[in-house]
């Protein structure tokens, strides 16, 4: 049922979204379904990475003048292929998983006395709407942080701390803006290009790699918040 308050901190007209009919569901065994998802990306990185560093051996060796033998390249491809399709795998299972427990956390608002800006839908919805995707579902995000302090004594509309939420929105999206370059990036012409290529691609498994981390660190800190409150 779609809800208009007269808070004056909120702009006059603000709709806002209850279910007057949700119940708590615990985000728990979600919340350790994520992080089990994100352990197999982080392992996935660290074999990414000495893939990399593999590979940047080889463009250095090529890039000095040395010879390189073809069993060498097609072992590399080979690998490459099998860890880029083992990544898509996991994204996607990653995927799935984080959408339900971030749309689990976002129903549970109503359950804990809160109320969103929008439906507990569009807190998954938003990361696929071109440009809404850059800025929407950390705001939503950042709305049922709020709402889900655990605090009884904390003031429904004050000011709280996102640092750690914007930390894991920026690493984010710097990832997936990396991702994007690269794939429309050209192919090498010289071995110098290609391991400018791979340690560009280093920085970004790095970039990957920190992302995750803060992403579990959303994800548990958040699950405990909803927890203590309820």
């Amino acid at each position: 049922m779609r809800l208009y308050l007269a808070d004056p901190q909120l702009s006059p007209g603000r709709p806002l979204f209850e279910d007057q009919g949700a119940t708590y569901e615990s985000p728990l065994v979600l919340a350790k379904l994520v992080g089990a998802m994100f352990v197999l990306n982080l392992a996935v990185l660290v074999a990414t990475a000495l893939l990399l560093w593999d590979s940047l051996d080889v463009a250095q060796a090529i890039a000095a003048g040395q010879e390189v033998s073809r069993e060498t390249f097609d072992m590399l491809e080979k690998r490459a292929d099998e860890f880029q399709l083992i990544s898509m795998a996991l994204f996607i299972g990653c995927a799935v998983v984080f959408g339900g427990w971030t749309y689990r956390v976002a129903r549970n608002v109503a359950a804990l006395g809160g109320h969103l800006s929008v439906a507990p839908g569009w807190a998954v919805g938003y990361y696929f709407i071109p440009i809404l995707s850059m800025w929407r579902p950390y705001g939503v995000m950042a709305e049922v942080w709020d709402a889900s302090d655990p605090d009884p004594r904390s003031e429904p509309y004050a000011l709280r701390s996102h640092r750690l939420l914007l930390g894991w929105w920026i690493l984010w999206l710097m990832s997936r803006w990396v991702d994007v370059l690269f794939v429309g990036s050209n192919a090498p012409d010289d071995a110098q290009a290609w391991a400018g290529q791979l340690r560009i691609a280093l920085a970004s498994t790095a970039v990957d790699a920190i992302a995750i981390g803060l992403a579990f660190m959303v994800v548990w800190k958040l699950t405990r918040r909803q927890e203590e409150r309820a």
